[in-house]
């Protein structure tokens, strides 16, 4: 009957058994021994193993008469559990009255199945005793070793669940297999791949720009190197595949409504089956006339602003619309609530659509200031970047496509809050 409760992966954790409550350990040599004993459950250690594990850099006689003391203080910790056996020469924990998740963890990924890996990663809390320190040179160096050995051991199996998952559609599930992979091993392109695929098949066509530009940060700030052309490659291809904005403003793979211009010359109107939009007459013509000046006169900018849900895309997709239908261009970017990190992801959005960076003249400066969100563009400088500069940066850009053409811009925030 298991009488104590270890766990050491992530925070380490012991409770007993039986009734679940934590076993408070306070000195730290304590609990590294513990730790040493539970990894192997059943494994005897020499008492000369142990002294030069954790009092390395004393005395025979003092180092002995310190695993005495911490010995007694473990039996006092976990009295009555019987899970701790030591004699004369050797300590060992009884694999019979002891549940540590690290074995378990290890029969789990050797069985390799499913159902088997799914437990194994949810057993990998974290590495190995995460976080944890003692003052002792050797039991450091042995936890390093057993650290790496079992985070590779994690990676080997959500490596293989991600195959699994891939292989059975189960795409949520394997989003997030991915990203914790991608925790433990971020420099794996194979992976970035793979959930950029995943992406776009869950119509997730933001997520899976951002993915690439996560790849390409991280290649070049630990490594210094671009990535691999089949990435690019695949980078390329979601570019290429157009937009369809949904109900709730997401980004499809179907034509997008920066290109609706396109559909608009063929046929005035909406899309048949589209409902028609009831009830914002005024703002509609205020945003109407406003269009209108700014493409006979000088630039304008209109907000639009209200509570959630009283229609406040609709009115700019109708507008969006319009504009293509009497041939200006049409750029949209929308902010979303997962984006809160990423402020200039509505403009990057918006800046793609319509191939907007394919048609870029000289934009000088700026356009090295634009490789730091654009990653197709060229490499991005080495100085860091100023916010104010990348804003003009994309206004650059912006007047330099209006000049040829009128133009309307829609930044959409679906996120609830004021831009």
């Amino acid at each position: 009957m298991t009488s104590l409760v270890v766990r050491l992966l992530g925070d380490f954790q012991v409770s007993r058994g039986s009734s679940g409550a934590a076993v408070a350990i306070r000195a730290r040599k304590v609990r590294a021994l513990l730790a040493y004993l539970a990894l192997h459950p059943g494994r005897a250690h020499a008492r000369d193993r142990l002294t030069g594990l954790l009092w390395p850099d004393v005395g025979d006689v003092q180092a002995r008469q310190s695993l005495r003391q911490a010995l007694a203080g473990l039996r006092r910790a976990i009295s009555k559990t019987g899970a701790l056996v030591v004699d004369a020469d050797t300590v060992a924990m009884d694999p019979s009255r002891i549940d540590v998740d690290v074995p378990r963890f290890e029969r789990l990924v050797a069985e390799g199945s499913l159902a088997r890996l799914e437990q194994a990663a949810v057993l990998y809390r974290g590495d190995l005793l995460d976080g944890f320190q003692v003052k002792s040179p050797t039991f450091e160096d042995w936890l390093v070793i057993e650290r790496e050995r079992l985070r590779e051991l994690a990676r080997q199996a959500l490596a293989k669940l991600l195959g699994h998952q891939t292989r059975t559609g189960a795409a949520e599930a394997a989003i997030h297999t991915a990203r914790r992979l991608l925790t433990l091993d971020p420099l794996r392109e194979d992976v970035h791949r793979a959930l950029m695929r995943l992406y776009i098949a869950q119509g997730q066509r933001g997520p899976a720009l951002r993915e690439y530009q996560s790849c390409v940060s991280i290649l070049r700030r630990e490594l210094g190197v671009e990535p691999e052309p089949a990435t690019k490659r695949l980078y390329q291809e979601i570019l290429q595949q157009p937009l369809l904005r949904g109900a709730a403003g997401e980004s499809r793979s179907q034509p997008p409504l920066g290109s609706q211009h396109s559909r608009a010359r063929s046929r005035p109107g909406r899309e048949h089956g589209e409902p028609a939009l009831i009830g914002r007459d005024a703002e509609l013509t205020r945003l109407r006339r406003a269009r209108e000046e700014a493409w006979n006169r000088s630039a304008q900018v209109v907000v639009v602003t209200g509570e959630a849900g009283i229609g406040k895309t609709r009115v700019l997709e109708e507008i969006a619309v319009e504009a293509a239908a009497a041939g200006g261009e049409v750029l949209v970017g929308r902010f979303h609530e997962t984006e809160q990190a990423l402020p200039f992801q509505g403009w990057i959005d918006a800046l793609r659509s319509g191939d907007t960076l394919g048609g870029l003249g000289d934009l000088g400066a700026w356009r090295a200031e634009l490789c730091r969100l654009f990653p197709e563009l060229g490499p991005p400088p080495r100085t860091a970047g100023n916010p104010l500069r990348l804003l003009e940066a994309m206004f650059a850009v912006l007047d330099q496509r209006a000049a040829r053409r009128r133009l309307l811009l829609v930044l959409d925030d679906l996120t609830g809050r004021t831009r």
